[in-house]
């Protein structure tokens, strides 16, 4: 792998510009505005995912402090980090619940009031980013409102797995663009 990445990177502007000359000259326009938009959308979506996962990250990080579970920031922020790919985070409810485990042998407290503060904190948070953070910072890359951005999500989660719910929004703000300018106002592909 280390011998192909050094030669994608010594022909890097190559490989970059050179495939507009593979695409016939009549589709070239086409296609090289439909690659910049995919392209921006995609930017634009991983910048929005950034503010919600660095804001989930934070509401971990203090709720998991605030029960006094050890490690609290470090896992807050795994966890945060984690929702890069939509629901991912909950695969963190094992680690935090081995803390809960150990932090209750520490201090002496029940083990299932501990799991059971873990548990909430993962609820409240899980409510925060739902109801919050994924339609304000989706919804301002975007413009969808948020049952548009929850049926997207569903729709291509269920179509293409995990991989569908990491394009669900450039690709349907990809879409609903393209529908406009080519159904509805009637523009061409050729022009």
């Amino acid at each position: 792998y280390l011998l192909y990445l050094v030669f994608i990177m010594l022909d890097y502007e190559n490989l970059t510009t050179g495939w507009v000359k593979l695409i016939p000259a009549k589709y070239r326009a086409f296609t090289t505005e439909l690659v910049d938009d995919l392209e921006d959308g995609m930017n634009g979506y991983f910048n929005a995912q950034t503010k919600i996962v660095v804001s989930v990250a934070i509401l971990f990080a203090i709720g998991f402090k605030l029960i006094g579970l050890p490690f609290a920031i470090m896992l807050g922020l795994t966890l945060g980090f984690m929702n890069y790919i939509p629901y991912l985070q909950l695969v963190g409810l094992v680690p935090a619940v081995a803390l809960a485990g150990l932090h209750s042998l520490e201090t002496g407290d029940s083990f299932w009031i501990t799991v059971g503060l873990v548990l909430l904190v993962f609820v409240v948070v899980q409510l925060i980013q739902d109801a919050f953070l994924t339609p304000k910072f989706m919804g301002d890359f975007s413009g969808f409102n948020p049952a548009i951005i929850l049926l997207s999500l569903s729709i291509w989660g269920s179509l293409l797995g995990m991989i569908g719910l990491i394009i669900a929004i450039p690709l349907t703000s990809l879409l609903v663009a393209y529908y406009r300018k080519y159904i509805i106002k009637g523009k061409n592909l050729d022009a």
